[in-house]
């Protein structure tokens, strides 16, 4: 979106921070992105990153920004450099990497990927790209939408038996907006663009457990540790969040035999949970 769009996003999340009642800090998807895999982002918006422009975002953000995606093919190591050493968790996205381009990110400190297959090349058997990469990968992690629209539960499946550990859940959920550059509405169970770009998933965290469970061949346990334990991983939060262990934050969620919501607690208050 715009700078002053993403401003006031951050100023908003600042001032959230302070109930701390579970939220963690922002994920900065662009605007340093590549235009060629801009997926629905306004590509008005999409930059190179300079040094003096980052530091001042991260300066105004005060340390609420935790993570970044962006594309390391077109990004200059100062820039780079900068954001690792204010750790920041760098994501390769948006981005045309090639195989040896995304490995190389990988292996300079980029620790994740961002909702893996999309925005990005396609697998080709004779042109290893970003996604081969990351698959091959002995530490990336990645991100992945698992609503069977943005991914095929197939591709769900191979990925979570390739990666392990390393792969996590997210939703990419967003709701319809007819106003601005940026504009989508819910067309079925996905979000689209007017020129019928996909942009959004209509899914909850839960209902992305659930689908792993009922169309991806992954056991509960696993799928519980892809929306919990391993992103929690990622961000260096183990120790406090996404697991059952004596000094963790009570932040769980109680569901029945059908993966139903049934209890919400944040930090030990319980909260109505809301059916889905």
């Amino acid at each position: 979106n715009s700078p002053e769009i993403v401003a006031q996003a951050i100023a908003a999340a600042k001032e959230y921070r302070q109930e701390a009642k579970g939220f963690l800090g922002l994920h900065l998807e662009g605007p340093y992105l590549n235009a060629k895999r801009r997926g629905a982002h306004t590509e008005a918006y999409i930059k190179k990153a300079t040094l003096d422009e980052v530091k001042r975002l991260l300066d105004d953000a005060d340390g609420v920004v935790k993570m970044m995606t962006v594309a390391a093919e077109l990004q200059d190591d100062e820039v780079l450099d900068y954001l690792e050493q204010q750790d920041v968790v760098l994501s390769l996205g948006h981005s045309d990497a090639t195989f040896a381009e995304a490995t190389a990110a990988y292996s300079r400190g980029f620790k994740t990927t961002t909702h893996l297959f999309n925005a990005m090349p396609s697998i080709h058997h004779r042109s290893p790209n970003l996604p081969v990469a990351v698959l091959n990968h002995p530490s990336a992690m990645a991100s992945i939408i698992a609503d069977g629209r943005h991914v095929d539960f197939e591709m769900v499946n191979m990925s979570h038996r390739l990666m392990g550990d390393r792969l996590f859940l997210i939703t990419d959920a967003v709701t319809g907006c007819s106003i601005g550059p940026y504009q989508h509405q819910l067309e079925g169970d996905k979000f689209i663009t007017p020129d019928g770009t996909l942009s959004g998933s209509n899914i909850t965290m839960l209902q992305a457990i659930q689908n792993c469970v009922s169309h991806c061949g992954i056991s509960l346990n696993d799928a519980l540790k892809l929306a919990s334990l391993n992103p929690a991983k990622l961000m260096g939060l183990s120790n406090k969040v996404g697991s059952l262990r004596v000094g963790s934050n009570a932040n769980l969620l109680f569901l029945d035999e059908k993966l139903s919501l049934e209890k919400v607690f944040v930090m030990g208050t319980e909260y109505l949970a809301t059916k889905n």
